[in-house]
């Protein structure tokens, strides 16, 4: 089972939808304190970029956001991953 932040744009991810579904793997959509992604019982969460210009931005103007969601990952004992697409 992977949860799904609740936030996630809808239609944005139906690619990751599909391969979930394709290969057996449930989602549940649950609000997630910090990251996109995670699995019940890790201590990884996966935070998920459209490219690099959406990395860009986030290391750019919004920069201090972003920081504290690594700040709150940290916080918990998780590891935050960024992953681009």
């Amino acid at each position: 089972m992977i949860y799904e932040d609740t936030r996630q744009q809808e239609g944005k991810h139906d690619t990751k939808h599909e391969w979930f579904e394709r290969h057996g793997i449930e989602l549940v959509h649950k609000k997630l304190d910090f990251g996109d992604y995670m699995v019940d019982g890790s201590n990884v969460s996966v935070d998920t970029k459209s490219g690099i210009a959406e990395l860009a931005m986030d290391v750019g103007r919004d920069h201090d956001r972003f920081v504290r969601e690594i700040e709150r990952a940290s916080e918990a004992g998780y590891r935050l991953v960024i992953l681009v697409e």
